[in-house]
């Protein structure tokens, strides 16, 4: 009778191990950064060469803070989001890694590793769009 219950304790020890989700390294660390300005599109303007910064500062494994300030000609730009949920989208090939950008539950940008260097893109509003590289 003993040996029935530490059988079954130890199995049942060992399949509620086996159905724990892995743990996953920080999303958050691999967006945290400051990336250059490379991008700034919106109906009226194309500028490929703005100047500024999007900073992402961590907060936590899966939370960063994103503050862009820069200029396009004389448009100012400038936006703060705080609390931008990092979630891992895909990783097509190893050492691509993608991951979306929510804020307020919705999606405002993605960011990655394209193995040569880390990006940004954020979608400010359905005509905005930002984009920057780490270099």
């Amino acid at each position: 009778m003993m040996k029935k219950i530490i059988f079954f304790l130890g199995l049942g020890c060992s399949l509620f191990t086996a159905c724990q989700p892995s743990v996953e390294a920080s999303t958050a660390y691999n967006v945290a950064g400051v990336y250059q300005l490379v991008g700034y599109t919106t109906p009226t303007i194309g500028d490929d060469n703005p100047t500024g910064t999007v900073s992402a500062t961590q907060i936590d494994g899966q939370h960063v803070n994103l503050v862009v300030k820069g200029t396009s000609g004389k448009v100012k730009i400038t936006y703060l989001y705080n609390n931008v949920y990092v979630v891992s989208a895909s990783q097509a090939i190893a050492g691509q890694d993608t991951y979306s950008l929510l804020y307020k539950g919705h999606q405002i940008g993605v960011a990655g590793n394209d193995a040569i260097s880390r990006y940004v893109e954020l979608y400010p509003s359905t005509t905005i769009t930002l984009k920057g590289i780490e270099f």
